[in-house]
């Protein structure tokens, strides 16, 4: 259910529940099968980004901002942001010698103007 939960956050919806998981594999010859798969989700709409904040860099300025591929009041798309703009934050301080690298991202929810 987690994997199906991060698709619909990948198209915007970040906060979705994913209930009643039910997956069957048919196996119709030796060549192919098939996954069939239903559930019921709730989605609780798409959340546009507010703010990217970074918070006790030492090391880099404005080049941070830029690891992610996002702009302010676009949607936000976990994949776009948790995923590639993390990995881009690590590239950048590898290679700029910091190996060690802890990045602990805290999301906060606006649900009156429906941002994150």
């Amino acid at each position: 259910m987690e994997r199906l939960r991060i698709e619909f956050q990948n198209r915007g919806y970040f906060l979705v529940e994913v209930k009643n998981l039910d997956i069957r594999l048919s196996i119709r010859s030796r060549a192919e099968s098939l996954l069939c798969w239903s559930s019921t989700q709730t989605k609780v709409g798409s959340f546009k980004t507010r703010t990217i904040a970074l918070i006790g860099n030492h090391v880099f300025t404005a080049q941070l901002r830029d690891a992610f591929p996002i702009k302010t009041g676009q949607w936000f798309l976990a994949e776009t942001i948790l995923a590639k703009g993390l990995e881009r934050l690590g590239h950048l301080y590898a290679t700029s010698g910091h190996g060690l690298l802890l990045i602990a991202p805290i999301l906060k929810l606006h649900s009156a103007t429906r941002s994150i």
